[in-house]
């Protein structure tokens, strides 16, 4: 298994950031997908349509 380093100091995701990945990927797998970001809120739906809820 391959490890991965992240370095926090040179990339830090905003919240608008993880929103535009759970669309993206919503788009890639062209399902539903339910994901949740670091402020503890989710984004579910499909990809034409995706809701936040906390």
């Amino acid at each position: 298994m391959k490890k991965q380093y992240t370095n926090p100091e040179v990339f830090k995701p905003t919240l608008e950031d993880e929103k535009r990945v759970a669309a993206e990927l919503a788009k890639l797998f062209s399902s539903k997908v339910a994901v949740k970001l670091s402020d503890g809120s989710h984004v579910q739906g499909e990809a034409d349509k995706l809701k936040i809820t906390k």
